[in-house]
């Protein structure tokens, strides 16, 4: 039996052209996007009670099949010192897991953008340099973080919890009494309070005080005195503390007497 040629050429299937797919080829970029709602500046630091939005990009940048990421694929690793916020975020925590909650389908040459709120945590440790935030994508088409832009780091700031008391020691006096105030400047942390300004107004007129000495001063636990420690100073435009760090405290001493009569 002897075939035509066009049934054998029918068959002849090492000779038809079949589309060549190769997979999708992702890279990511992560930013910091918004501090309390509001564009970010790059560089700029971050304080307690700040919300950080992160925008994590991830782009298509090769292959031609579109890529799937399906809910899980993109990981979020919550930073220390923040806490998860649930408003308009796009994945979910447990413990400092935060997996993408929804699929994802990015198409050849597209891209999209993902959401990850957190909030800095009210109490911050002492000498915290940055908030340190990564991100991971997974799945069918996992992007290489070693080339890359999967990591945000943040400065931070932060706030200093200043005290201060002013005590006399006594609670009778009599006319030409010299009464010795001490006041006391101590800061809590956990940031520095360098160049803290102290000021304590004059006596009210007719207050039946008055007060002319040049206060004195010392200083524990790495803070420093005022280098012109003088009255003037105090009681008008105030004086500078150069070096007030965590758990530093500065004590003025402060005479004035007493010029009210009947005492």
């Amino acid at each position: 039996m002897t075939l035509a040629g066009s049934a054998t050429n029918a068959r002849d299937l090492a000779s038809c052209a079949f589309p060549s797919f190769t997979p999708a080829e992702l890279e990511v970029e992560k930013t910091l996007a918004t501090v309390n709602g509001t564009p970010y500046v790059a560089g700029a630091p971050v304080r307690s009670g700040d919300t950080l939005g992160y925008a994590i990009e991830i782009t298509h940048v090769g292959g031609n099949l579109a890529a799937t990421l399906y809910a899980g694929d993109v990981v979020e690793t919550l930073p220390v010192n923040t806490t998860f916020v649930a408003a308009g975020n796009d994945f979910a925590c447990t413990g400092s897991n935060c997996p993408s909650i929804a699929d994802v389908v990015i198409p050849v040459g597209g891209s999209t953008s993902l959401d990850f709120f957190v909030q800095v945590n009210a109490s911050l440790p002492p000498g915290l340099a940055s908030i340190d935030n990564a991100v991971a994508v997974n799945g069918e088409s996992p992007v290489d973080c070693a080339v890359n832009d999967c990591v945000e780091s943040t400065p931070v700031v932060l706030s200093a919890d200043l005290s201060i008391t002013k005590s006399s020691g006594g609670t009778e006096v009599v006319s030409g009494a010299t009464i010795d105030y001490v006041i006391v400047v101590t800061n809590a942390g956990p940031g520095n309070a360098d160049n803290a300004l102290i000021r304590d107004p004059p006596p009210a007129v007719g207050s039946g005080l008055s007060c002319s000495t040049d206060p004195t001063c010392s200083a524990a636990g790495g803070a420093t005195c005022p280098t012109a420690l003088t009255l003037a100073g105090l009681q008008g435009a105030g004086l500078h503390i150069p070096l007030l760090p965590p758990g530093g405290t500065v004590t003025f001493g402060l005479p004035c007497q007493v010029t009210a009569s009947g005492q």
